[in-house]
């Protein structure tokens, strides 16, 4: 069988299904099936585009038990020689500048520090993976309250200091935090409303909420339907993928405003971030270009984005 009577197959079996599918954010139909398939833990998994705001998700979900299956963290250790961890990902100052997550941690305490003239106390990490922010928020603020919450930790990632990583999310709800970060978090809920339950409950109208997401026009993703290849779309795992209309509605919708928008250069860095000097210093400069061209127009793989909770 070619590859295009496969892909023919594969839209006849999709068209099938699109009647079943509504959009979780604006409930527009999802008749565009986005050419992507991958099979994993024994199904087909599939993304289709709402038809009005553009938002893409895939189908079926997976359970929370398959969610966390595959995540295995290596944890980032403080002390010795290790104490200044902005060190331990990237080789060279040039990488860290451009793509270290460093630079957005100290960007939210800044955009805190601008909005109410003082130091931020207390810090959410939500979905603290290997704890990196923590670390590097414990490092530019010391006395400041750090709690990560991540489920598939064994929350003991930092002895001796003030960080504290959470599995149990009744223990995260019980304060509200001044700094709430989510890299890379919600792109991966599938209970959106439940989502935005919790963030009320955490957030007040005086918290600095910042996010990090895959974008769904982005460059990347339009080659992903050219090309019907997952090559950064990491499926099933993504599943809910955000238009910026679809962003602005979420948000307008369970009480909170989007106020700044950023489409981001960065993530170029994690193309060559585990390869070796000679790949780095070769791809460096043209995937730096090009990070820059996407960012003109606002077609980055990723973007970034305050959020602001209206009332109480």
């Amino acid at each position: 069988m070619t590859s295009k009577t496969k892909n023919k197959k594969s839209a006849k079996v999709a068209s099938k299904q699109i009647t079943k599918l509504h959009c979780p954010v604006c409930k527009g139909s999802m008749t565009f099936f986005y050419g992507v398939e991958s099979q994993k833990f024994g199904r087909t998994f599939r993304y289709f585009r709402c038809d009005n705001c553009r938002h893409i998700i895939v189908d079926p979900i997976l359970s929370e038990k398959e969610l966390f299956e595959d995540y295995d963290y290596e944890p980032v250790k403080i002390g010795g020689a290790q104490k200044k961890v902005s060190g331990l990902i990237f080789h060279s100052p040039l990488y860290h500048f451009f793509f270290g997550s460093k630079r957005f941690v100290k960007a939210v305490i800044t955009k805190y520090r601008q909005r109410y003239h003082k130091d931020p106390k207390t810090y959410l990490d939500f979905g603290s993976g290997n704890g990196l922010n923590l670390a590097y928020f414990h490092e530019l603020l010391p006395a400041a309250t750090c709690i990560g919450y991540e489920r598939a930790t064994d929350g003991k990632r930092f002895p001796n200091t003030s960080i504290r990583v959470l599995q149990d999310l009744t223990e995260v709800k019980k304060r509200k935090y001044d700094i709430i970060t989510l890299f890379h978090v919600l792109e991966h809920i599938a209970d959106l409303e439940g989502f935005a339950k919790v963030l009320r409950a955490i957030a007040d109208e005086h918290t600095v909420l910042y996010f990090q997401i895959p974008y769904a026009d982005s460059l990347d993703m339009k080659l992903i339907h050219q090309l019907k290849s997952d090559f950064t779309l990491h499926t099933p795992y993504h599943t809910n993928i955000f238009s910026l209309q679809s962003l602005k509605q979420y948000f307008q919708d369970h009480g909170f405003e989007v106020t700044s928008v950023n489409w981001e250069v960065y993530q170029i860095g994690s193309i060559v971030m585990n390869q070796n000097i000679v790949v780095k210093t070769v791809l460096f400069l043209p995937l730096l270009v090009l990070g820059y061209i996407n960012k003109l127009t606002k077609t980055t793989p990723y973007i970034s984005l305050y959020v602001k909770k209206i009332g109480a």
